[in-house]
Parts: C-alpha cells; structure tokens; sequence
C-alpha cells in the first residue's frame, strides 16, 4: 500500500480535513489501510465518497473496487472502478 487515510477527528483545528460524500453516511470507520461509510437508508443513484490520504512510499499500486452492499441483503451491491496509483520519491 502507498498510501493511508488521514482520520480527520485527529487533524488539529487549523488544518481540519473532513470527508466529502454525496451519499447519506450515518457513521464513518477510519482504519491504516481503508476508510469504511455506512448509512442506514441508501437510496438508488450514483454516490461518491471521498477523503483524505497521505503518501507512505513511492512505487505503483492497485486499489481493488469500492464495494457498496446491504447489510442484510448482500447479494444486492455495487462496485466501483479498479485503479492503478502511481508515486514518485520527492526531489
């Protein structure tokens, strides 16, 4: 992993990062390798989540599809595109 999620309850007041989301998000677990969201009501449409992650080492990485599913009804989810990110050593 390159990078790792900057859990905004703990950034100072003067340089506070907060997540920006479209959908509803009733609660947020923010762990070193993986941010999760979860919302009680989740109505059809597309969403997006987003948040704050600094770089831990160069090199190149794939991160797997964002998966959004129902608690209780897991074969009803939906999947997110996989990417490659790519990070360069300072100068």
């Amino acid at each position: 992993a390159i990078l790792e999620a900057i859990n905004p309850d703990f950034v100072s007041k003067s340089a506070a990062v907060d997540t920006l989301t479209s959908a509803p998000v009733d609660f947020r677990e923010v762990l070193s390798d993986r941010v999760r969201f979860f919302s009680d009501r989740f109505p059809a449409g597309a969403y997006s989540y987003q948040y704050l992650a600094r770089v831990r080492n160069a090199g190149e990485a794939v991160a797997p599809a964002a998966k959004a599913e129902e608690m209780y009804r897991p074969e009803r989810f939906g999947l997110s595109e996989i990417e490659t990110l790519t990070s360069t050593a300072a100068k």
